[in-house]
Parts: structure tokens; C-alpha cells; sequence
């Protein structure tokens, strides 16, 4: 699977990911499971899921970590490779 710079990324790699809020905050995790993409059909019409992983997050810029482990699409994370 590949990220949003179409990096590699495997199960164990640290990602950053920012969810979906007006307000500009970043998460930091570990892939944990894949989710991949499958077609679907709706009122005949025939499409694509993209990827998507799962994270489990360990530290955020907010004071809010989720506790629950995060389902996200793959090319919204970048995987930090410093």
C-alpha cells in the first residue's frame, strides 16, 4: 500500500496523519491492519473503495488523543521516515 507521496508503508510503520476538523492538528501512530480497497456496486453503478489503515494513535498536537484506534485512507498519511 502506499501513502500520500507514494511511500511503501507496511504494518508497524509510524505514520502522521491530521483528521478531518477545521482546526489544524496532526496524530502520530502505528499501522496496526489494512483495509483494502474493494468494488462495490450501488443502482448499478459499479465503483472502487479506496485503501484505507488502521492506527493506533500515541501522541497528538491536541490535548485529545482517540482512544479507539482510527480508520483512515491511506493516501491521507504520510509515513515519517526520520
Amino acid at each position: 500500500m502506499l501513502d500520500a507521496f507514494k511511500n511503501k508503508i507496511k504494518i508497524g510503520d509510524v505514520v502522521l496523519y491530521s483528521p478531518s476538523k477545521r482546526d489544524t492538528e496532526y496524530n502520530v501512530g502505528n499501522i496496526i491492519k489494512f483495509h483494502p480497497g474493494k468494488q462495490t456496486t450501488t443502482k448499478n453503478i459499479t465503483y472502487f473503495l479506496p485503501d484505507r489503515v488502521e492506527i493506533k494513535v500515541f501522541k497528538s498536537s491536541s490535548k485529545y488523543v482517540p482512544t479507539k484506534n482510527v480508520i483512515v485512507y491511506a493516501s491521507n498519511v504520510v509515513k515519517k521516515i526520520w
